[in-house]
């Protein structure tokens, strides 16, 4: 899970986490891994 790790690495590949809003929600990802 990446829920709340904004800006760090992710586990996977090492690319930085992204965070997004959507609606009034907002979401966690990696744009390499989608997770």
């Amino acid at each position: 899970a990446v829920y709340g790790r904004e800006g760090q690495a992710c586990p996977r590949c090492g690319r930085r986490i992204r965070r997004m809003v959507l609606g009034q929600r907002s979401t966690h990802f990696c744009a390499r891994c989608q997770r």
